[in-house]
């Protein structure tokens, strides 16, 4: 029974087209992870498996996330993939983002600091392999698999200089305001269409100069406010 889990399970996979070098490695490594033990209940059922092997079980497939897709953002989850997952956490902590866990939906968990930002460098390992030598820690566990991670050694590890972290807060800021100015304007303009020429119109203007004048001052006090904030 255990030969045919692993043949079933290598049949799977290659089905979907996966390269057949790297399916046996996989599944090869899966089985000396199981030895002596029942693969189906280490690992469960063999097409439940095969999913997980390929991201499919945790929702729909996300590709290949781009790690930029938001510069600003702080977290960032994706889904585990066998076969792809020494590539991606390459190309995430190149970018920055340092993966913290596994959680229990086979995602990768990662955070990146904005104030400090650094390049990371992953490892997988296999079973009960012992951690690799210089300074790696690990940061999580996945089926048969032991991820670990390290500060970037080659090159500079320093982004702060790549990564945009004030540029999305100032557009926004600019955004708010000129939206702000722009409703001044309208009622402005409303105001004095309504008013027209008549006996009131001096009062009318009176009172339009002061709401002007005072929303540009609370615009003046928006833009310091937030300018402030960190």
């Amino acid at each position: 029974m255990t030969t045919a889990y692993y043949d079933d399970l290598a049949g799977l996979l290659l089905a979907r087209g996966l390269p057949a070098e790297e399916v046996a490695d996989t599944v090869g490594r899966l089985a000396a992870h199981a030895a002596g033990a029942d693969p189906k209940n280490e690992y469960g059922p063999c097409a439940a498996l095969a999913e997980r092997l390929t991201g499919a079980a945790s929702g729909p497939v996300d590709g290949a996330p781009s790690p930029e897709t938001d510069p600003t953002a702080r977290t960032r989850t994706w889904t585990a993939d066998a076969f792809g997952d020494r590539a991606r956490l390459d190309a995430f902590g190149a970018a920055g983002w340092e993966v913290e866990r596994v959680d229990e939906r086979d995602r990768f968990v990662a955070r990146r600091d904005l104030t400090d930002p650094r390049r990371w460098e992953y490892r997988r390992e296999t079973g009960d392999a012992a951690p690799p030598d210089g300074d790696w820690e690990p940061c999580g566990t996945w089926l048969c698999f032991r991820y670990y991670k390290r500060p970037a050694q080659d090159g500079p590890g320093d982004l702060s200089g790549e990564i945009p972290r004030t540029s999305s807060r100032r557009a926004q800021l600019s955004l708010m305001v000129a939206c702000y100015v722009a409703t001044l304007a309208a009622i402005g303009l409303g105001w004095t269409i309504f008013n027209g020429s008549g006996s009131g119109s001096g009062t009318g203007l009176g009172f339009l100069g002061g709401f002007l004048i005072g929303g540009a001052v609370a615009a003046g006090a928006l833009v310091i406010a937030r300018a402030r904030r960190p």
